[in-house]
């Protein structure tokens, strides 16, 4: 299953196995079960993506990893990130902080926007992080409609 054509199939059987919530308040998230059998061989994708916190400018996700090859789990993440993006109208989104927290979580703060920031640093500068790197970089949302739109579409045929 190392053909491009197989990494396509595992990431449709992904989408199409997943659970897309919104809570009443706009919240987003994204978690999926997967069986051994509809992993097909491979390891089973069993990942959570909740968005617990948002303000004007940012995200507080939290990222619960059971299982799953990483190229699957990675698409999984980014999918969630683009479901909130699609949610707050943003066109832009950057990671601005990550860690562990005590249950063993992994804790992101997503950075977005509707247009192109000039100054990370100074746009997103909030009392939870005070020294940003110099590398961010934004990633423009319409980079995966492609994937994400058409695997949308077909779930739903």
């Amino acid at each position: 299953m190392n053909s491009p054509n197989s990494l396509i199939l595992m990431l449709a059987m992904c989408v199409a196995t997943a659970v897309y919530a919104a809570d009443p308040g706009g919240l987003v998230t994204r978690e999926i079960h997967q069986t051994p059998q509809a992993a097909g061989g491979g390891k089973p994708l069993d990942v959570r993506v909740e968005e617990t916190a948002r303000d004007a400018k940012t995200s507080t996700v939290g990222i619960r990893f059971v299982s799953g090859a990483s190229v699957p789990s990675s698409m999984f993440i980014m999918h969630a990130i683009y479901d909130i993006a699609q949610a707050r109208g943003a066109r832009y989104f950057v990671k601005l902080s990550e860690h562990v927290n005590d249950q063993g979580q992994r804790i992101m703060l997503i950075g977005f926007s509707k247009d192109k920031v000039a100054d990370i640093n100074a746009y997103y500068q909030t009392e939870q992080i005070s020294n940003l790197s110099k590398d961010l970089e934004q990633v423009d949302v319409s980079m995966f409609d492609l994937i994400f739109k058409a695997q949308a579409k077909e779930s739903k045929n």
